[in-house]
């Protein structure tokens, strides 16, 4: 079997195509690591690659052994996870905090009450002022690029 779009790195999730040269071919397939068998899954809609993954696939068709088999492995970049600054913890005065992200056009979206960040949360624009014990936590998105994994951010503001 073959792979559609090919097997590489990716910024964003990749809906991938098998194909086999025979056209009566059945494709079985698999995405946890093992080995493909007739008893695998059957290939009939492109495979949603949203993580790192590894496809490995066979085909069968009629009047032919298995096929031997194939794998791809695609691996998926999201953008980078925010940073925040100063770190996280417990301080006796208000602070200025400030996020920021290593992938290039990255926009950030933060919450205050705990709530996981999406697109629809505030977009941070500049230093957040932390006056009372609060969690940040925030997420980015680029052009191109999956979304970032969430960061959290304690601040304990007092001293407790």
């Amino acid at each position: 079997p073959t792979f559609t779009p090919a097997a590489g790195p990716y910024t964003s999730t990749q809906n991938v195509s098998l194909a086999d040269t025979a056209s009566d071919a059945v494709i079985y397939y698999t995405t946890d690591g093992t080995a493909p068998t007739p008893a695998s899954p059957i290939y009939d809609a492109p495979i949603v690659v949203k993580l790192s993954t590894t496809i490995k696939a066979i085909a069968r068709a009629p009047g032919f052994g298995v096929s031997p088999m194939s794998m791809g492995r695609f691996s998926i970049t999201p953008t980078a996870r925010p940073t925040v600054s100063p770190a996280a913890g417990v301080y006796t005065s208000p602070q200025n905090v400030t996020l920021a992200d290593a992938t290039p056009g990255a926009v950030i979206y933060y919450t205050t009450d705990l709530s996981t960040p999406t697109t629809a949360s505030t977009r941070y624009v500049g230093p957040i002022a932390v006056s009372r014990s609060t969690t940040i936590r925030a997420m980015a998105v680029a052009p191109g690029y999956n979304s970032s994994a969430v960061v959290n951010g304690k601040f304990t503001i007092g001293t407790h």
